[in-house]
């Protein structure tokens, strides 16, 4: 199966918060892909989340750019993007 058909399979992902549960500093950052990386950033940041870092280049040529947002309890996660 393909990236792209598991892909359209796709509707929604959900989350919670789990009390008790404590944050690993320097742990595991996941990265989701974005549509829209300025519109994902925003996004999160209109609901809570601070920037870590800012949309950044790729250095490697063709695999686009990469932003790191926290969530209001610190846990990091990373965007990525064609644009």
């Amino acid at each position: 199966m393909s990236y792209e058909r598991r892909q359209e399979r796709m509707l929604n992902l959900l989350g919670s918060l789990v009390p008790g549960f404590a944050l690993s500093e320097g742990g595991v950052l996941v990265y989701l892909r974005s549509n829209d990386l300025d519109a994902g950033v925003k996004t999160a940041l209109d609901n809570g989340a601070t920037l870590v870092t800012p949309k950044t280049k790729i250095q490697v040529e063709g695999w686009g750019y990469f932003a790191i947002i926290a969530d209001p309890v610190g846990n990091r996660i990373g965007l990525y993007g064609d644009k």
